[in-house]
């Protein structure tokens, strides 16, 4: 159940892009997938190879490639430890020669390359990147998740008549939502590659990490498996909106493997249907409609 307050400006973290962009002026849009009821998958291309699927992950930074894709283009970079939270994984850090998506044409593109497989089978999708906002950040943004498209553009207007519009600024990698519960407020991270509400055990309260187990789910990532907690937050504020009797997830991490955040927040999750990132007037706004 969840109840309208007033618009209320908090703060939202922003990356700046690291590529160079040749994008043209219009807004456009792109028609993508929704696996699993969440993950958003489009067209893209990189390099001599079209009709990609690339995973837009607002929760992701750097960008990452597919391995076998790396392979393909010959791509060969040094090898490192990547955190995904709850687990290191391996991955070369390489340059893509050229990334399109929509407008957005980047050349000489920084990412990951990594093995995807485990994302591979748990969507039944061939996946050759996964997209975040050191791409994203390029242009203006709107999710559309009942008509599943995006649309690019400096500026395109949200069509809920009563959307919350949340003021950011701009300073790290990541989105960076404050949600209040329980009157403590936690930092969560705005992740369109998860579809539920998990607050690190770590970094929270005693008033999130006491509260009863109602069962416990297992879920997979590009990592691997995952064990979270299930439980009932009796309210979740987020913008002025109250969330009530709202189901959430309690994560176990390697306190190696924190992050500057305590939890990450997945727009589905809250039944939202838009959500449009307007990076000129430094503004998202979040819409139920």
């Amino acid at each position: 159940m969840r109840s309208r307050g007033t618009w209320a400006s908090v703060a939202v973290i922003l990356l700046s892009a690291v590529a160079t962009l040749e994008a043209a002026d219009e807004a456009s849009e792109l028609v993508f997938k929704l696996s699993r009821g969440y993950l958003i998958v489009v067209p893209g291309a990189i390099a001599e190879f079209d009709r990609l699927n690339f995973v837009i992950d607002t929760g992701a930074v750097p960008s990452a490639i597919n391995a076998r894709l790396a392979e393909k283009l010959r791509l060969v970079g040094e090898v490192t430890s990547y955190s995904l939270l709850n687990r290191d994984v391996p991955v070369q850090h390489v340059t893509v020669p050229s990334l399109v998506l929509g407008p957005i044409r980047m050349q000489h593109v920084p990412v990951v390359a990594m093995d995807l497989s485990r994302l591979e089978h748990a969507t039944g999708l061939r996946i050759d990147a996964i997209i975040g906002f050191d791409v994203l950040a390029q242009r203006g943004l709107r999710i559309d998740y009942k008509r599943k498209k995006i649309s690019f553009g400096p500026k395109v207007l949200s069509s809920a008549a009563t959307p919350v519009e949340i003021h950011y600024e701009a300073g790290s990698a990541y989105w960076l939502l404050p949600v209040q519960v329980d009157g403590h407020i936690f930092r969560v991270l705005l992740d369109t590659g998860t579809n539920d509400i998990r607050f690190l055990t770590g970094r929270v309260h005693t008033s999130i990490s006491s509260l009863a187990t109602r069962r416990t789910e297992v879920t997979l990532n590009a990592g691997g498996e995952d064990r979270l907690e299930e439980v009932e937050l009796p309210e979740l504020h987020i913008a002025g909106t109250v969330f009530r009797n709202q189901r959430a997830f309690l994560w176990k991490t390697p306190p190696d493997n924190m992050r500057d955040f305590d939890g990450l927040l997945g727009p589905t999750a809250l039944g939202v249907t838009h959500v449009q990132f307007d990076f000129e007037q430094r503004t998202l706004v979040l819409d139920w409609q």
